[in-house]
């Protein structure tokens, strides 16, 4: 599969009492390139500049974690050359 577009659908925080999620800021991306091998369920794929946290945010932000639903489309795709 390539990936094509990603979409925010939600951010969750692992200590929201200390950084609210609403101090996170994820943008929509297109134009992608992934390529996404058949049956794999690890990997790391990296998009720039889509997630940030508020400039304002408080020092209990230190060492939070984060996860962040997307919504993915893409199409079917050959494992290109490498």
């Amino acid at each position: 599969m390539t990936v094509r577009t990603l979409a925010p659908d939600g951010v969750t925080s692992d200590n929201p009492a200390a950084c609210p999620p609403s101090l996170i800021t994820v943008r929509p991306a297109g134009d992608l390139d992934l390529f996404v091998a058949a049956h794999s369920t690890t990997g790391l794929l990296s998009v720039a500049d889509v997630v940030s946290m508020a400039r304002a945010a408080p020092d209990g932000c230190q060492g939070v974690g984060f996860h962040i639903a997307l919504t993915v489309t893409g199409e079917e795709a050959a494992q290109p050359d490498r």
